[in-house]
């Protein structure tokens, strides 16, 4: 029996044990074209099969030809549009996304905007992580209809960080509304990311950073230490009377050179006291 008809003739695999380490044995031996051959039946089988022969291609893929590549991403989209089920619609579009940088650019762009206008979160999802590690600014008019269309919280960063400040300024309000006072409080990630936008923009809104002074002081230093700009010298010493054992500070401090001025003051840090 060929290989190729033994794997498609494999019994169901339910759970790990001697089955899944003969079927991961023999998709290891299978060259591309055998890949290519039985990647569209094993698709369409049960989970452990689909995650045994995303491995292989993810492992594998870099020393392919481009037309083995090419044949697979074929294959791939026309599945990805008729297989039913949505659980393996899930492991074709896993594998799309990890094997996305193997693709000739055009073939990238085509199926990340693909992937932004689905349906699925998950898609969306894979698209937006994608991006960020990847970004190019010819995705910004899509990333903006996507953002328009769904607001989904897992496209922030991307946006925070990729996109221009006058996206940020029209979108400020709906981007804001994420990080209200409860997220911001007990979420130490949406503070950070709250932080990252303000420093995006922060010359841009003067209200809201007169308010994130009073009321979140550490921020509004930090903001104003990732942007170098210029700080009142009586804001830090009492953010620091009130802080001081906040290890980071004396650092964000020396960071913006104010050490001198603070002892020259008279102010002792260690003793609390005027000198």
């Amino acid at each position: 029996m060929m290989i190729q008809e033994y794997i498609n003739v494999f019994p169901k695999i339910t759970e790990k044990g001697r089955a899944l380490s003969l079927f991961i044995g023999i998709i290891n031996e299978l060259d591309p074209e055998e890949l290519l051959d039985v990647s569209a039946n094993i698709l369409d089988q049960d989970i452990f099969k689909r995650k045994v022969l995303i491995r292989k291609i993810k492992d594998s893929i870099n020393g392919w030809s481009a037309d083995r590549k090419e044949e697979l991403y074929k294959k791939l989209v026309r599945l990805l549009k008729t297989v039913e089920s949505y659980h393996k619609k899930e492991s074709i579009a896993v594998l799309l996304a990890s094997i996305c940088s193997n693709f000739p650019i055009e073939r990238q762009k085509s199926l990340l905007l693909n992937f932004l206008v689905s349906e699925y979160t998950n898609n969306r999802k894979r698209a937006y992580a994608y991006l960020f590690e990847n970004w190019s600014p010819d995705f910004s008019h899509a990333i903006e209809t996507t953002w328009s269309s769904y607001e989904d919280e897992d496209c922030l960063p991307l946006l925070i960080e990729k996109m221009s400040e006058e996206f940020l300024m029209k979108n400020f309000t709906k981007i804001s509304a994420f990080f209200g006072e409860d997220q911001v409080t007990y979420d130490f990630r949406a503070r950070v990311l709250r932080n990252k936008l303000y420093s995006r923009i922060f010359e841009k809104i003067p209200d809201v950073m007169s308010s994130l002074r009073e009321n979140d002081p550490i921020s509004y230093l930090f903001i104003l230490k990732t942007k170098n700009a210029k700080v009142d010298l009586d804001f830090v010493v009492n953010l620091y009377k009130h802080n001081p054992d906040k290890s980071f500070l004396p650092r964000w401090i020396a960071d913006l050179k104010l050490w001198h001025k603070i002892l020259e003051s008279g102010f002792d840090p260690l003793t609390q006291n005027q000198v």
